[in-house]
């Protein structure tokens, strides 16, 4: 498509009557299907695919139109979504449609020609937090950027295998989130998102504001593993319940899907299986049933009773983590040096000495043989082999320096 029909096929979306627009849309992104929502609402899907009977078996991208997209500011457009009318309309929307037909994205257009704002959902469980909105001026560059990589033959997918159907999903995450491209910015993303789910956790707590779910596991980790372990680390050196809580979900997650891709390829996948937090325990190996237990009762909870911080962190790294292409369990030389020095920022530690490195693998081995069960309360607490888990990781990552 030459740079001129380009422009102009993305200027049509934003001229003409409702399905004048949403078809410029599907021609633009070249999808072999667009049609009315059948279930009464006013959105609109747009369906990826090789042809009509491929699209069917996809999720759609919704398309709405609102008034308000036309005059208000970005923050007061946030502000709108995430209100409750908004919140039945959009979230109410979406969790009550057939797999097939849940959205994977909502694209609301303003009403106007040519003028407002564009906002981009992406939803998720629970409700629409303000982190799932972004909003762009209607014919600005990054929109178009972003629009460009849903198109037919750019776009990344996933498998979704439910009861009733295999279904495709165009992944959207490439749309909300800036493409990780490198092993560096997959492990500094990561090491940020980590470092973000500890201070949330932190927070709560130094505002005594932690939920029933969190104080629980707070109190099955002391009983069972660390009596002294506080809630929070008051400096640098203390351990926390919500450091090594972070940290376990950051590395449970990455090795879920690590070994996600490893199955997939196993299984000759040509297209890989979609990665969600309710399936990350499955995908952990089984030589770790205590990490493996730790992550089913994280996927049995609703993400409500993380509170909006923590539920943004683990979307954020689950998001990190499809955005990579291709995740490799043994990285090339280059990238594990990147890894390290992610992790170092991290811990805003220096690369260990050769006595160092001895010290610390003679921990690691002697508490792997610490057993673990599960506690009264019923959240499971991992033993200090799971929770020196990440430490182990990152001294392998450390000693490739050497």
């Amino acid at each position: 498509m030459s740079e001129d029909v380009y422009r102009y096929s993305f200027y049509a979306i934003a001229t003409g009557t409702e399905a004048q627009r949403v078809e410029a849309l599907r021609e633009f992104l070249g999808y072999p299907l667009q049609e009315l929502d059948r279930t009464g609402s006013r959105f609109w899907y747009v369906r990826a695919g090789q042809d009509i009977a491929q699209a069917r078996n996809t999720c759609p991208i919704a398309v709405g139109f609102y008034e308000e997209l036309d005059r208000l500011s970005d923050f007061e457009i946030k502000d709108f979504l995430v209100d409750k009318p908004q919140q039945q309309r959009i979230y109410g929307h979406y969790q009550n449609q057939e797999p097939e037909n849940t959205p994977v994205m909502y694209l609301l257009l303003p009403v106007a020609e040519r003028v407002g704002r564009v906002a981009i959902v992406l939803p998720a469980e629970g409700k629409l937090r303000k982190s799932q909105i972004q909003i762009f001026v209607w014919d600005s560059d990054d929109l178009k950027a972003r629009l460009g990589r849903l198109q037919w033959g750019t776009m990344q997918w996933a498998n979704k295998i439910t009861e009733t159907a295999l279904l495709f999903l165009p992944n959207v995450d490439w749309v909300f989130y800036k493409p990780i491209e490198t092993a560096k910015e997959l492990a500094l993303q990561l090491a940020l998102v980590t470092r973000r789910i500890e201070q949330a956790i932190s927070d709560v707590f130094a505002k005594e504001q932690a939920n029933d779910y969190l104080q629980r596991l707070l109190e099955s980790f002391k009983r069972e593993l660390l009596p002294s372990l506080k809630p929070f680390a008051e400096n640098e050196k203390d351990y926390s319940f919500a450091d090594i809580y972070a940290q376990t979900i950051a590395y449970g997650l990455f090795t879920a899907r690590v070994f996600r891709q490893v199955r997939d390829r196993k299984e000759q996948k040509t297209i890989p299986t979609y990665f969600t937090r309710e399936d990350a325990w499955d995908c952990l190996p089984e030589t770790n049933p205590f990490l493996r237990q730790l992550f089913k009762d994280v996927s049995e909870h609703s993400l409500d009773e993380f509170g909006d911080e923590l539920s943004d962190g683990i979307g954020h790294i689950r998001a990190c983590l499809n955005l990579s292409a291709n995740i490799c369990a043994i990285p090339p030389e280059r990238s594990r040096y990147y890894y390290a020095e992610a992790i170092r920022a991290y811990l805003r530690v220096s690369p260990f000495d050769r006595k160092a490195q001895t010290a610390i693998a003679t921990v690691i081995a002697t508490s792997a043989e610490i057993a673990s069960g599960v506690s009264d309360s019923g959240c499971v607490v991992t033993s200090t082999a799971c929770l020196t888990a990440f430490a182990a990781i990152i001294c392998i990552f450390l000693y490739w320096d050497k």
